[in-house]
C-alpha cells in the first residue's frame, strides 16, 4: 500500500508456505451461542492461530469466519528453514488452542479443535476483486489444494496435515506418512504427512526423499 501497489489486479507470483487452520466444531456452537460471548470467544482463538504466524514472519492474510489464511514466504531463505518455521508456528498455534481450551473446561465453557494444514506451492499474491472492492489476497490451484487438505483432518483424526511437497522440503526425519487421499476438486490422489502425536488415526511410518 505504502508503495502504491493497490490496482485492481496488481498481483506477482512466487513461492511460498500455506498456512490455513480452521476452528472444527464452530457452526454448531454460534448457533446456541450469544452472539457477544460467541465474538469474545472467537477472538481469543484467533489469537492463538495468529500469534505464532506473526512471530516468526509469516503474513496473516485474512480471517475467514472460524479460520485464518497465512503465508510464509521463501525470499532468499531456503525452503527447508521456511518450512520448519511454519510447522513450528502451526504447532504452537495447536499447543496454545489446547491451553485456551483447557482453561475454558475447567470454567466450564464449551470448546473447539483446531484443524491445520500446510502446503508448499506458486501463489498469485496482490489485489484482487471488484471494481468497488479489492481483497488483498492469494489464488492459486495451492490455496484450494490446502483448503482440501485442512478438511481431511477430521477424516483422518488429525489435528496437523501437510502436503508431501511440504514434507519433502522440511527435510525432517520424523515424518509421519499417511498415505494417498483424494481432495476434493483435486484430479489425483495425494500423499499425507502429519507429525507423531498430531493424531489419532493409525499411521504407517514411511521413509521421505528430503532435498532443500
Amino acid at each position: 500500500v505504502l508503495r502504491g501497489v493497490v490496482q485492481r489486479g496488481s498481483v506477482q507470483s512466487l513461492e511460498a508456505v500455506l498456512f490455513y487452520a480452521d476452528l472444527r466444531g464452530f457452526t454448531q456452537l454460534a448457533d446456541s451461542t450469544p452472539i457477544a460471548e460467541l465474538v469474545s470467544m472467537l477472538d481469543d482463538y484467533l489469537d492463538c492461530m495468529a500469534g505464532p504466524v506473526e512471530r516468526r514472519g509469516g503474513s496473516v492474510l485474512k480471517f475467514m469466519g472460524d479460520g485464518l489464511l497465512a503465508t510464509f514466504g521463501l525470499g532468499d531463505s531456503r525452503r527447508s528453514d521456511v518450512c520448519r518455521t511454519a510447522l513450528d508456528a502451526g504447532a504452537e498455534a495447536i499447543a496454545a488452542v489446547a491451553r485456551l481450551n483447557q482453561d475454558r473446561v475447567a470454567a466450564g465453557k464449551a470448546s473447539m479443535q483446531l484443524d491445520l494444514a500446510l502446503h508448499l506451492g506458486e501463489v498469485m499474491y496482490g489485489n484482487i476483486g471488484s471494481r468497488e472492492r479489492l481483497d488483498f489476497t492469494v489464488i492459486s490451484s495451492s490455496v484450494n489444494e490446502t483448503s482440501r487438505l485442512e478438511g481431511l483432518c477430521k477424516t483422518l483424526g488429525a489435528r496437523l496435515l501437510f502436503s508431501e511437497t511440504f514434507a519433502v522440503a522440511t527435510a525432517r526425519q520424523d515424518l509421519v506418512d499417511l498415505g494417498e487421499h483424494d481432495l476434493k476438486g483435486v484430479s489425483s490422489k495425494r500423499r499425507v504427512f502429519t507429525l507423531d502425536g498430531f493424531t489419532s488415526a493409525v499411521a504407517v511410518m514411511r521413509p521421505v526423499s528430503s532435498s532443500t
